[in-house]
């Protein structure tokens, strides 16, 4: 697991304590590549 995955990880879980909604695991992905190409 590289550190992209895991920043990846903590800010999806982040954003499931802040706003009580889970993204599809689609729009996990797509947000995880936009971070990526930064």
């Amino acid at each position: 697991m590289s550190g992209d995955e895991v920043a990846a990880i903590q800010a999806l879980e982040q954003f499931v304590l802040y706003t009580g909604i889970r993204p599809t695991d689609e729009q996990y992905q797509q947000a995880a590549a936009f971070a990526r190409a930064g």
